[in-house]
């Protein structure tokens, strides 16, 4: 095998069943579409998941992003433990090792019973205001919890989106990271939604009490719901949470969610609100079970006084007067549209937009789909444009957008995207939504721009060692005008006091005049000063011990490090045309090149090794030691001018400075 299959591989290879699966069943079968036609997955991290409507069932198809380690051995053990046990609560499945052909290679699937049912976020999103049904849905999530316990499973990843609610209860799906007794002194394949895991968890945390904290986590968000409903708005519950976010349980002392719950008028609230900062005191692999007796300890650390949540009260208050929805606070407004709603909107223009540019412009194509929002392409009469489009209300959107858009006269406007937020931006669903009316980018993805550059590099096209001279010079040249070019954005963001805070190949465009950078939903900029991060960014490419709370202008300081890196690997090596993105990525943030004498590339000739050069041996040593330092402390990157060139040892050798200022404390 090359490289992984994408995203985007699985959509085309599902269209065409009949020549893509090796199961007799699914090859009959008809991937569920949506308004455009095209194949519509369940996404995540680790996965696509599919429905496949056969001749006489419906079944969910499970396509990995990526390899693991004895999978096929874990899904078979998993199988005849989950068949032995007969938990009502699991899936019938069946892993198939050489499953489904992309790009002419097979890759293994997971065909499993399809579950027709909501999302448990969704369900508690409908009927949150219905305290006897959240009461019960409490209660049967903590028997579903004991069958689990009481079978030896532990599912590993316990979270809304692999909850379903179904007419008999709750169904369990995703079984990647589950621990069965077989898979006892083994270490977990994923670590579960940050959101739903006490904080310290690693991958040696991997046995039968893996569930504890986040069964409490849900346990408890049903139990004060049942108690008041209006803390799901009051927490602004059901983003990719239900009451709790990873940054309460690393900083529970500033969280606003244990504030609400520990002031609140119910003891029963109050309890259980303490219980759950009690247990951020246990080691995660300690957590007591939700049978387990738990007493709050005395010394509790006490939370901010109610003066101090009354003033972050108002301030929050005070974004959401700027929000579309705030229309007032006790009338429940409709959930927001879906892609479809959206996809069918934009088709007729006229009607559907306010702006007299868009009415005139003409619809191509959907650009991006994610799990916040979709984004459109348009021709207009001098330009084209990107529209985005939100799948929920955020009451600090407006407030962001108008922030950073006064900041795009700053330094950094060469390397940021014009736009206009409009508040009655698309009409959808039968109402007004917001949108984000953008310049339209012309380039590719950081990512596609390298790959493209190293095709050159297939067999057949470097037959002569003049050739290969020809193609390396072709190679380095690029890839240092790229390294160049990302320098001098991240010195204009940095100048300007401005974070990015989600840099990736994937919001990196390269265009003919240099690198532009796109979503800035989490942007910070000097006037937001005081407000939280909205989301993590891509976990490869944040330092470890990122939280929401940490926004800042140092955001972007460990990423832009981890690029710089990965780019000056492809430097250093411009013939790593087998490598992949991801993979050089990896390297770029490990501390691998520290202490190995040579690496050994994921793909190529067997018994290949690289010589560790110098340059990349003192990279991999800076980047073990940034890791060691507070996320707000992270130095930035450092251009000298003159010469265009990192100034690499003097900036070691600050490293050094402050670390041991650090570590001596």
């Amino acid at each position: 095998m090359t490289s992984w299959p994408t995203p985007q591989d699985y959509n085309e290879a599902v269209q065409s069943p009949l020549v893509s699966f090796a199961d007799p069943e699914l090859r009959l079968g008809r991937a569920e579409l949506d308004l455009l036609g095209l194949p519509r997955p369940i996404s995540g991290a680790f996965a696509s998941v599919y429905k496949l409507n056969c001749p006489h069932r419906a079944w969910a198809v499970r396509c990995f992003l990526r390899t693991v380690d004895n999978q096929r051995y874990r899904y078979y053990e998993l199988a005849q433990w989950l068949h032995e046990c007969g938990l009502s609560q699991a899936v019938d499945f069946e892993y198939i090792d050489q499953g489904i052909k992309v790009r002419g290679e097979l890759y293994p699937i997971l065909k499993m019973e399809w579950v027709a049912g909501k999302s448990l976020d969704q369900f508690v999103d409908e009927h949150s205001s219905n305290r006897q049904l959240m009461f019960q849905l409490a209660d049967y999530f903590r028997n579903m919890v004991r069958s689990l316990r009481q079978s030896g499973i532990a599912h590993g990843d316990l979270q809304h989106g692999n909850i379903l609610v179904v007419n008999e209860g709750f169904k369990l799906v995703d079984y990647d990271g589950t621990f069965v007794p077989q898979f006892k002194g083994q270490m977990s394949s994923e670590l579960g939604h940050p959101n739903y895991q006490h904080p310290m968890r690693s991958a040696e945390h991997f046995g039968p009490n893996l569930d504890n904290f986040s069964a409490w986590v849900i346990y408890s968000s049903l139990a004060c719901l049942s108690v008041d409903p209006d803390l799901w708005s009051k927490v602004a519950g059901g983003d990719e949470c239900l009451l709790f976010r990873r940054s309460d349980f690393a900083t529970p002392l500033t969280s606003l969610a244990f504030s609400l719950l520990e002031y609140h008028e119910s003891e029963y609230v109050r309890m259980i609100a303490r219980v759950m900062r009690s247990l951020l005191r246990f080691k995660p692999d300690e957590v007591p079970s939700l049978d387990d007796p738990v007493s709050p300890p005395e010394d509790l650390p006490k939370l901010p006084v109610p003066g101090e949540i009354a003033a972050a009260k108002a301030r929050a208050y005070e974004i959401q007067l700027h929000s579309v929805e705030a229309a007032g606070a006790s009338v429940k407004q409709p959930p927001w549209p879906k892609a479809e709603f959206y996809q069918e909107a934009v088709k007729q223009p006229t009607t559907c937009f306010k702006d007299r540019e868009l009415r005139r412009a003409q619809y191509t194509y959907e650009f991006n789909s994610g799990k916040h929002g979709t984004v459109f392409h348009f021709k207009a009469q001098h330009r084209q444009l990107a529209v985005k489009c939100w799948f929920r209300d955020n009451p600090e959107r407006e407030t962001r957008y108008d922030a950073i858009k006064k900041a795009l006269s700053s330094n950094a406007k060469h390397c940021l995207v014009d736009f206009e937020y409009i508040r009655e931006g698309i009409y959808a669903a039968g109402r007004w939504f917001p949108i984000l009316k953008m310049e339209w980018v012309q380039g590719k993805h950081l990512d596609k721009h390298l790959w493209s550059m190293q095709q050159l590099w297939v067999a057949g096209q470097v037959e002569t060692d003049a050739m290969y001279k020809q193609q390396l010079a072709k190679s380095q040249g690029v890839i240092d005008l790229t390294l160049q070019n990302f320098r001098t954005m991240m010195h204009s963001l940095y100048s300007s006091g401005i974070a990015h805070s989600d840099l990736s190949e994937s919001n990196l465009i390269v265009t003919e005049r240099g690198l532009r950078l796109i979503d800035y939903d989490n942007m910070f900029v000097p006037s937001l000063s005081g407000l939280q991060s909205q989301e993590f960014g891509e976990p490869i490419f944040q330092h470890p011990q990122r939280s929401l709370n940490h926004f800042g202008p140092y955001l972007d300081n460990f990423s832009a490090w981890t690029i710089d890196n990965a780019l000056t690997f492809l430097s250093l090596y411009p013939d790593a045309f087998h490598w992949t993105w991801s993979d050089i990525v990896e390297l770029a943030r490990s501390d691998l090149c520290a202490t190995a004498a040579s690496i050994i590339p994921p793909t190529g000739r067997p018994g290949q090794t690289w010589p560790i050069k110098p340059e990349m041996r003192r990279r991999s040593q800076l980047m073990h030691m940034l890791q060691q330092f507070p996320v707000e402390h992270v130095p930035p990157l450092v251009l000298d001018f003159g010469s265009n060139v990192l100034k690499r040892d003097a900036m070691i050798a600050e490293v050094n400075k402050v670390l041991r200022k650090y570590t001596s404390q």
